[in-house]
């Protein structure tokens, strides 16, 4: 592990919170992708989470510019069947996301 300082004052944090039916879930991916307007480039991180997992987690982005805080979340869903679906990406601006509010239908679809 390397501490490295982060020379902006304000960085984005992303708290995703897995509140979805875990029960057809063997895997769930989370890619989180900011674009800072001040960068060239795009910024992506991934979460994990297993199916007992009931902690939410945090993702950490520096930003140059603290009114920027929209990011993408885009969902992969490894299911117990080892079926695997990869949900459309979905802008956000709350740092607070509740996982189950997108997996919602297409979980209920992909259990029928």
């Amino acid at each position: 592990l390397v501490a490295v300082n982060d020379p902006y004052d304000e960085p984005l944090l992303i708290e995703l919170f897995p509140n979805y039916d875990a029960t057809p879930v063997r895997l769930l991916i989370v890619d989180i992708t900011y674009e800072d307007p001040d960068s060239a480039r795009p910024r992506v991180q991934q979460v994990k989470f297993q199916p007992a997992e009931t902690d939410a987690r945090r993702v950490r982005f520096a930003r140059t510019n603290p009114g920027a805080g929209a990011f993408t979340i885009q969902l992969t869903i490894l299911g117990i069947n080892n079926s695997v679906r990869r949900l459309r990406p979905v802008r956000l601006e709350s740092p607070l996301v509740f996982l189950g509010e997108y997996m919602g239908l297409e979980t209920l679809q992909w259990r029928m």
